[in-house]
């Protein structure tokens, strides 16, 4: 008998632990955007999309563009798309943009939790235009002098 409380005892922590009320802890990160992330289009856009993962307030959640000298090149009036029935898309508009590379710096607060994110991603203006390789931030690098082999034994020298 003790067997038979004990799975019942377990399946009824576990059917509980299911059915509790889950929070959400996640954040608002971009998950496509017009133009797209790290992507060259021919022509010059008007104006800059992004859709995010979540929900987002409207206050605090902000789209910048800068061009390669670091100059702004959007026009300030970043805005949640109220058309937009899930509020996760973000809009700002731009200035007449010359063929370059533009970084698009985002700022995300949920509206469900009102946690906050940022990052950036890049987008290249004209047909001719090529985005340099992305930088990798916090990614120590190694420079190698020298590299031999010894049987299963690999020599390095920096």
């Amino acid at each position: 008998m003790r067997p038979i409380r004990w799975l019942a005892l377990t399946s009824l922590l576990a059917l509980s632990i299911a059915l509790l009320p889950r929070t959400a802890a996640a954040h608002a990160t971009p998950t496509r955007a017009e133009p797209g992330m790290e992507t060259v289009t021919p022509t010059a856009p008007t104006e800059l999309k992004v859709w995010f993962s979540e929900e987002l307030a409207p206050q605090g959640s902000m789209l910048t563009v800068v061009d390669s000298t670091g100059t702004r090149v959007d026009r300030g009036d970043t805005r949640v798309d109220l058309n937009d029935p899930d509020r996760k898309l973000l809009i700002v508009s731009l200035n007449p943009l010359p063929d370059g590379v533009y970084t698009v710096n985002w700022h995300s607060v949920s509206r469900d939790d009102g946690h906050e994110a940022n990052g950036s991603f890049r987008f290249g203006v004209g047909a001719n235009t090529v985005l340099p390789p992305a930088e990798s931030a916090g990614v120590p690098r190694i420079a190698v002098a020298n590299a031999t082999v010894d049987g299963n034994t690999l020599h390095v020298r920096m």
